[in-house]
């Protein structure tokens, strides 16, 4: 459903009013005085129609052992998942990166059994993805978060911005996403950028976000102990 801008309808987000309007928005913010009658605080749709983000050159990346895709532009670079190194190895942890050609913007994605660390001499213990995110909001004090849906899955998405210490200055604008692939697996989507830069990416990234697809459910034998026997030859999982 597309709403007419004239309707003047507030969104909780940026993207979902730009998308749901086709226009650009802008956010209203009545929080220090009362809001005028008829106008709420949010996300409403400006004159300006939006320009849509041009995909016929963009490249579809598809990973059928982790059971998802997206496409991304095709004048960005992919690193595919590596080795994971310890203590992330002990939990399935692995990381692929897409960056623009300048190298301002970058998205890391990972996925794997969340884990913490409990000490300083590299002890850790599993998390479930629930309490994984339920740690984010701790460690993320400020940051602004909102619910949304990623290749129908249901995520959480914090907005976090780093700030020069000594002069103040806004560097990076960056929001990390949490989406619980089941009881047990997690996977992370971090998006970093210049905060100069935001304008220019972030209508990149939410169509990057837009394509995601989650092609089957997370394999459960990740979520087991694998059990190899070299004398013999085979392996199983209990």
């Amino acid at each position: 459903i597309v709403i007419p801008p004239q309707v003047k309808k507030v969104f909780a987000t940026q993207e979902d009013c730009e998308g749901r309007t086709g226009y650009e928005c802008e956010f209203v913010d009545c929080s220090i005085v009362d809001c005028a009658v008829g106008v709420q605080k949010g996300w409403r749709a400006t004159d300006t129609k939006s320009e849509a983000v041009d995909t016929s050159t963009w490249q579809t990346y598809r990973d059928d052992e982790y059971g998802f895709e997206f496409q991304y532009p095709g004048d960005w670079s992919l690193t595919p998942f590596g080795k994971p190194v310890p203590p992330a190895d002990t939990y399935g942890w692995v990381t692929m990166s897409i960056s623009s050609p300048d190298r301002k913007a970058e998205m890391y994605i990972a996925r794997g059994i969340p884990y913490k660390h409990t000490s300083s001499g590299g002890i850790t213990a599993k998390q479930t993805p629930k309490e994984a995110i339920e740690y984010a909001r701790k460690d993320l004090p400020g940051a602004q978060e909102e619910q949304i849906v990623i290749g129908g899955a249901t995520a959480t998405k914090f907005f976090h911005n780093y700030v020069d210490e000594v002069t103040g200055e806004l560097l990076i604008f960056a929001q990390t996403i949490y989406v619980p692939l089941n009881d047990t697996l997690l996977m992370e989507i971090t998006q970093i950028q210049q905060y100069s830069e935001q304008e220019l990416y972030e209508s990149i990234f939410n169509q990057i976000l837009a394509t995601f697809r989650f092609l089957e459910k997370a394999d459960e034998a990740e979520t087991m102990v694998k059990y190899t026997d070299e004398e013999f030859g085979f392996s199983l999982y209990y």
